[in-house]
């Protein structure tokens, strides 16, 4: 998979990725370099509109194995 600089993460989905909770840990302000793992929650910011609009774009990318 890309990590977040190679997918243009806020470019792309227009919000600002907070945290990510993986396996039970939180992860706060992850490293640029990270890479999405199947089962992350992520936690996004940004205004209510392009939330709505990374969420449902979000929800249908599949990870790459």
């Amino acid at each position: 998979g890309k990590n977040l600089i190679e997918m243009e993460f806020r470019k792309t989905f227009r919000v600002t990725l907070v945290a990510i909770l993986r396996y039970g840990k939180l992860i706060e302000h992850p490293d640029p370099h990270i890479v999405f793992n199947f089962g992350d929650l992520i936690y996004i910011m940004g205004k209510p509109d392009q939330i709505a609009d990374a969420v449902e774009r979000l929800a249908g990318t599949e990870m790459e194995s």
